[in-house]
């Protein structure tokens, strides 16, 4: 189970995908309740980086350097009694949690920032272009998905529907 926000993406740094990064880290992890994600927030309160891009993942690729204080992670039910947004409670005998290197993954967090909690947002900054692997893939899936729900949404749209054609929405 991955403990995520909606403006939050974890990103495998050599795996190829987030199944197999979560595979052999469990494994190579088995007394583990849960998996720790170093995160870089990408914030939007920036300019963009590359502007001309759809996908806020790509259009942001500005960031500041890596956070620990306000951690996600992954975990497996089996090893875990309770898990709440920050923080897990594993059964006895499992470890709560093992940070994992950036090497492995990074969440990316895109958001406005949070001025409140940091004072400021005034920081160096480094360009990060991970994303950019994964356009070609999810750029093709968008389209499908896009395409799919438009001939859903035409077939919703249309003003007799099948039970009208039989007749019985008929209204007396």
């Amino acid at each position: 189970v991955l403990s995520l926000d909606k403006d939050e993406v974890l990103v495998p740094r050599q795996d190829v995908t987030l199944k197999a990064l979560l595979q052999r880290l469990f494994l190579e992890r088995p007394n583990t309740a849960s998996l720790v994600f170093p995160t870089q927030f990408f914030l939007t309160t920036w300019d963009p980086s590359h502007p001309e891009e759809e996908m806020v993942f790509l259009r942001y690729r500005r960031t500041r350097t890596v956070r620990w204080e306000c951690w996600k992670y992954a975990f497996l039910p089996g090893r875990v009694r309770a898990a709440v947004t920050h923080e897990v409670f594993p059964f006895t005998g499992y470890s709560p949690g093992d940070r994992v290197s950036r090497k492995d993954a990074i969440l990316h967090h895109y958001r406005a920032c949070p001025k409140d909690t940091w004072g400021t947002c005034e920081v160096s900054s480094t360009l990060d272009n991970t994303m950019a692997r994964y356009k070609a893939a999810l750029t093709a899936r968008i389209g499908e998905a896009k395409a799919a729900l438009a001939v859903e949404l035409k077939q919703m749209g249309s003003d007799e529907t099948d039970d009208d054609k039989n007749g019985s929405m008929r209204e007396d």
